[in-house]
């Protein structure tokens, strides 16, 4: 009899434990808030082996998620101390920064490669009202040109998660795309374009697309910099100065509808 009292009180205090940890994992409206899930530790060795995950709780599963899928570029995260670190995927020596932000469902890495230029990697979650997850992966690239940084490429897409499936979906919810000519004069007519990038949000739903600066900047002050730097880049610069003349917004908002999980901005 006694042990048959005990065995309740055991199954009781298991069963109040998991009602407790169930509490602590819920979804936020907006963004997951789920604490982080133990992924492989890659302490003193290699680590490319897929993680299997199931019912993904918060970005960094989503973006193992992905990976497992080779829908981003393939980083391997693991807790060393106590603190996540990003690695190179086959070589725990090679580190890269990083900004994981769990409250509010973001991630961005930052691969310096040789040092020639920057590899951005963003995630970012947005839940849309019938409780699906729609993932944003972002791409830029930065290159050290002459004495200024400049954006070379920027591509943004679009995933959902839902029935245990992921789907992409860039086509359908992110239907009026920003263009160089969206920052520039209505009446311009020419071919030159001018570089601009995307940028998630670490908060809210908003997504960003802006302009080079970096152009800009050359273009209001390029004379006293033309004798420091390589003709054949300072040329290919100067060609933007044109287009420069032609911007009337540095940056463009495109909103998340929740309702429709559709972003768009209007011209």
């Amino acid at each position: 009899m006694k042990q048959s009292i005990i065995v309740l009180i055991l199954i009781s205090l298991f069963s109040c434990t998991s009602e407790t940890k169930q509490e602590n994992t819920v979804l936020s409206d907006s963004i997951s808030t789920d604490n982080v899930t133990e992924l492989p530790s890659t302490e003193n060795k290699k680590d490319s082996a897929i993680v299997t995950i199931q019912n993904p709780k918060n970005i960094l599963e989503y973006y193992q998620l992905l990976k497992n899928k080779n829908l981003v570029e393939p980083y391997t995260f693991s807790k060393v101390n106590n603190e996540y670190k990003c690695f190179n995927v086959d070589d725990n020596e090679i580190s890269y920064s990083f900004d994981l932000d769990i409250q509010n469902g973001y991630l961005s890495i930052i691969d310096e490669g040789t040092g020639a230029g920057e590899a951005h990697t963003e995630l970012a979650l947005f839940k849309k009202t019938d409780g699906n997850y729609i993932i944003a992966v972002n791409y830029y690239y930065k290159e050290a040109s002459g004495l200024y940084i400049m954006i070379t490429s920027s591509k943004l897409d679009f995933y959902e998660y839902a029935a245990g499936e992921i789907t992409t979906i860039t086509t359908t919810c992110f239907k009026n795309k920003v263009y160089s000519t969206s920052f520039l004069k209505p009446t311009y007519a020419g071919d030159d374009e001018i570089e601009f990038n995307y940028l998630l949000p670490k908060k809210g739903t908003t997504i960003k697309a802006i302009l080079n600066q970096d152009y800009l900047t050359f273009c209001k002050t390029k004379e006293q910099f033309q004798k420091n730097m390589d003709k054949e880049v300072f040329e290919k610069i100067s060609d933007k100065c044109l287009v420069c003349d032609q911007v009337v917004k540095n940056t463009i908002s495109i909103p998340f509808n929740k309702a429709k999980g559709e972003f768009s901005f209007t011209e």
